[in-house]
């Protein structure tokens, strides 16, 4: 019957009845099953393998009491027991005019408790036999950190002149380390083939040099003359350069403004004098 292979039982399909194995495949089937493997496949686990453990409810940060701060006894490492817990008694602050239905605010009031138990061992160290208040203020950190003196119920002293509260003190770094950012940006992009983008970036660090509390008029007033040819020369192509006495200028503008903000002596940095006299005994 056409189309039928099972004539006389045979079932092997059609163009392969009654072919053998090569040669070649039979030698090598013989050689792969006298020969040992290449590499021997052990089992992952009969090793000294070690396996991975996966935290999922362990905390990120240690909240051991000794992990928080070392126990060094100066200055600094009482500053930095100030800081923290000043971060924490802000967000304190906010967590009470909040309602929440978890256990944040407790956390947070345990983590103050653990830090204040620090600030006392610490205090202990740098002045044996002297409270908490007295080494606060005998360090000039009660005046800078005031919350802390107030989360603590001391009672306040009075300081003559300007104090720089922490936040304060925060504020005015980031205003320097962009002031600082932006004018480096600046000098480094002198050197590009395109200046497209110049103009608004000195916009910007006219913006950065406008902070109060910097004292930078003085760059403010070489900006302005200057700003609307820079602006012209950006827009005049698709790829636009400034000339090479634009460039010099911005150099010279830059490099200034990069030396003033870095020196902690100069009007720039006047505003922190409060935290440099403190900080200055922390070595």
């Amino acid at each position: 019957m056409m189309g039928s292979h099972t004539e006389g039982g045979n079932s092997t399909p059609p163009g392969r009845r009654g072919r053998r194995p090569s040669k070649l495949r039979v030698t090598m089937t013989n050689v792969l099953s006298s020969t040992p493997p290449l590499r021997p496949v052990q089992s992952l686990f009969d090793t000294d393998y070690t396996p991975v453990i996966v935290r999922l409810d362990e905390a990120v940060y240690p909240t051991v009491q000794e992990d928080l701060v070392g126990l060094q006894g100066d200055v600094a490492s009482i500053a930095t027991i100030c800081a923290q817990m000043s971060f924490l008694i802000e967000k304190e602050t906010l967590l009470d005019d909040e309602v929440r239905h978890d256990n944040l605010a407790d956390l947070v009031r345990e983590h103050l408790n653990k830090l204040y138990e620090q600030l006392h061992v610490e205090c202990h160290n740098y002045m044996p036999d002297v409270s908490i208040h007295e080494v606060l203020y005998s360090t000039g950190l009660g005046f800078l950190f005031p919350s802390v003196v107030d989360r603590l119920q001391l009672e306040r002293r009075a300081c003559q002149g300007k104090v720089v509260t922490f936040q304060e003190y925060l504020s005015h770094m980031a205003q320097l380390n962009q002031a600082f950012s932006m004018s480096q940006q600046l000098r480094d992009d002198c050197s590009n083939n395109n200046h497209k983008y110049i103009a608004h970036q000195i916009a910007l660090l006219y913006q950065c040099l406008s902070y109060q509390n910097l004292r930078t008029q003085q760059f403010k007033k070489r900006i302005e003359p200057e700003f609307e040819d820079l602006k012209r020369t950006t827009e005049q192509a698709a790829q636009p350069q400034l000339t090479p006495k634009q460039r010099e200028w911005l150099r010279s503008l830059t490099t200034d403004v990069m030396e003033v903000a870095t020196d902690f002596n100069g009007p720039v940095t006047a505003f922190l004098h409060s935290w440099v006299d403190v900080l200055a005994h922390t070595g």
